[in-house]
């Protein structure tokens, strides 16, 4: 897309980031979005006219005052899409015409050669890196990539080697939004025989054996050195992956334990679930549990609950109690005692709800402060929102910090699951329901220290008027970038260092309030496989396919309204709903789809996923699919055999484990006795 293009949007733009007065329960259009920019546009759009004359130094100096300065904004360069500013203007400087590119090497040369030479000596990343970063289109830039890819690939970060060498590879598509250095020297055989290298190192093995196909094709006699090894880079490649392959461990599914069996093992043990605020509004089917060594946990909204996954006994105790009531009681991890405090909201609460919780090197982290994260105006009760940790390598689940979402605003709560990364922790906070503000907060994970906080999007939730909003969105990190399915009109993505925006992906949203689910999930999960990111927003009628790295769409298909992400398998993405259905990844269409009219074989609970297998639970049984073709391998009948309902399904190799609106329960693998029940 030509820089010029982007004017046209500018109207469309100013209309996107206005509140459309609307009905009481009538939803927003479109998200109002605080880092987007229209000056940055304005001047990114001169640069076609500055080309056109061939002012090459003043289209340098205009798309290079961007990339310096538009950091904190974006600005849109499609009806769906806002990139960062800075990260387009990048994009234009890798489309220079031939004279202008010459012209950009004769200036910035000189000083990336210093650069260069002092990184050499030194061997400082950082220079490395900033070389990439200030002067992209020189020949020592592409020095700098091979170097930073092979550091990555000696320090065992694979995903960052493979991240830097594909920007060596020439883009198919001269519109595709991607930042690839545009005419390299290194050679195109030896660059995609290495991203093979990457992919068998990751333990990629399916894909790395697909792409050493293609490349046998493409290049059978490219010759290159690995390993201190000269030879074809087909026969080096294939002895990596067969060497790797042999010593890889075999990678578990619970589907391959036994011969076909009809039923799962026997019940290890199960306990009925802690509920304290007993909202009739508030789903059963909220627990999604963690296990860690030999504990699962789970958080229920006012406590975290753990109990050892063999024996049912709470987290770290010995001698079973002499109650079932104790026996509920000694597995609340934090608090110990329980609060006599039994919250009531005066508004009717709306919305999805699930609890969930993140662990990382020993801690355990999560929010606490039930299920509503967006009290309407109306409101006159409200509960605290708090961020907590505990150590449970070393202090058995004792608190470690404790943050309290007032400190920072008294209207502000938290909302999902933590995400915990390279010592640091980011989470979503909510203001409001109608309308309503989302936030990305970072925190640094040791103790809790606050370090920033970022401004999504504002929209209104989709509750009627005068309601609470109860819900639990999700964060997923990858490659360095946190993204976030919003249900208030956009999907975005965030640089996770310092919250700066990437993109943001924006929808036309269905606005029917009234009948927003109150199933239980783990709201707007995103997927995300080999570069591509799949959403399936609560408040849209379809899945789509973004690229991970700029968000531009790949494709996009109409899903049912019930229909969320269950997992990834085989290039094939799983929707679990009422039906389930499996779609391609390469274009979303559907490749086979299970549906049935009887309310006991429509779905109900979160499922399992693993290399060859769907465990699909309903309300009274698991179904288990064979991933490829959609064929059902088997029926778990839970009602008749354990007298159990569906629910959440955590896979594990010691079992299987079931949280349904009453139960919390572990199965055993096939074959072995069931331990005495509690």
């Amino acid at each position: 897309m030509h820089a010029k293009q982007i004017i046209q949007y500018l109207l469309r733009a100013t209309t996107t980031v206005l509140l459309i007065a609307c009905v009481a329960v009538e939803c927003l259009a479109q998200p109002i979005i605080p880092s987007a920019d229209q000056d940055l546009a304005r001047r990114l759009a001169s640069v076609d006219d500055l080309l056109e004359v061939e002012d090459w130094d003043r289209a340098i100096d205009v798309l290079e005052s961007v990339q310096i300065s538009g950091d904190q904004n974006v600005i849109k360069v499609d009806n769906r899409l806002m990139l960062r500013a800075s990260e387009y203007a990048r994009i234009l400087l890798t489309r220079l015409p031939k004279p202008a590119l010459q012209r950009y090497r004769e200036r910035f040369e000189p000083r990336t050669d210093e650069l260069w030479q002092q990184a050499d000596l030194t061997g400082n990343v950082s220079l490395l890196k900033t070389i990439l970063r200030e002067t992209f289109l020189t020949r020592t830039a592409e020095k700098a990539i091979n170097r930073l890819a092979e550091l990555a690939l000696q320090a065992g970060d694979y995903e960052a080697a493979h991240a830097y060498w594909l920007m060596l590879v020439p883009l198919e598509s001269s519109e595709a939004l991607l930042v690839r250095y545009p005419d390299p020297d290194t050679r195109l055989p030896d660059v995609l025989a290495k991203l093979i290298v990457t992919r068998v190192l990751s333990a990629e093995h399916e894909l790395a054996q697909f792409e050493l196909s293609v490349y046998r094709e493409r290049f059978p006699d490219a010759e290159g050195t690995l390993a201190g090894k000269t030879g074809k880079w087909t026969d080096l490649l294939s002895d990596l992956l067969t060497s790797s392959t042999n010593g890889s461990p075999p990678v578990f599914s619970i589907a391959t334990r036994g011969q076909m069996p009809v039923d799962v093992g026997a019940q290890r043990w199960s306990l009925p679930v802690h509920n304290p605020e007993k909202l009739t509004s508030y789903s059963g089917l909220r627990h999604h549990p963690v296990v860690w060594n030999q504990y699962v946990f789970w958080n229920d909204g006012t406590a975290i609950m753990g109990y050892n996954i063999q024996t049912g006994l709470g987290a770290w105790i010995d001698e079973p109690p002499q109650s079932l009531e104790a026996w509920v009681r000694q597995g609340r991890v934090y608090p110990t005692q329980v609060d006599p405090f039994d919250f009531r909201p005066l508004r009717p609460v709306h919305g999805e709800t699930g609890e969930t919780l993140s662990i990382s090197q020993g801690r355990l982290f999560a929010r606490l402060g039930g299920p509503i994260t967006g009290f309407s105006i109306d409101e006159t009760r409200q509960q605290p929102s708090r961020l907590i940790c505990l150590d449970l390598k070393e202090r058995q689940g004792q608190l470690v910090w404790d943050f309290n979402a007032s400190q920072l605003d008294r209207n502000l709560r938290f909302e999902g699951s933590p995400v915990v990364k390279d010592k640091k922790l980011w989470i979503l906070g909510r203001r409001g329901a109608t309308p309503s503000e989302l936030y990305l907060l970072c925190f640094r994970a040791e103790d809790g220290h606050f370090l920033w906080n970022r401004l999504i999007c504002s929209n209104s939730a989709q509750v009627p008027e005068g309601s609470n909003y109860a819900s639990s969105l999700g964060l997923l990190w990858n490659s360095g970038q946190v993204y976030v399915s919003t249900e208030l009109g956009a999907v975005a993505a965030f640089d996770a260092i310092d919250g700066l925006p990437v993109w943001y992906h924006t929808y036309p949203r269905t606005t029917n309030p009234e009948k927003a689910g109150t199933t239980s999930r783990l709201s707007a999960k995103l997927l995300i496989h080999e570069g591509i990111l799949i959403a399936a927003p609560g408040d849209s009628d379809r899945v789509f396919a973004l690229e991970q790295q700029t968000g531009e769409t790949l494709w996009s298909q109409p899903k049912a309204r019930d229909q969320q992400l269950l997992g990834i398998a085989k290039d094939r993405v799983f929707l679990t709903g009422n039906h389930l259905e499996a779609r391609h990844l390469a274009d979303g269409q559907r490749e086979w789809q299970f549906s049935s009219r009887a309310a006991e074989l429509q779905g109900q609970g979160a499922g399992v996923v693993t290399h060859d297998t769907i465990w699909w639970p309903t309300s009274t049984e698991i179904l288990v699919f064979d991933t490829v073709d959609g064929r059902m391998t088997r029926r778990i009948n839970l009602l008749r055999n354990h007298q159990l309902q569906g629910g959440n399904l955590v896979g594990h190799p010691s079992g299987l484990i079931l949280a349904n609106p009453t139960h919390m329960t572990v199965f055993s693998p096939w074959g072995e006795k069931p331990t005495p029940e509690p």
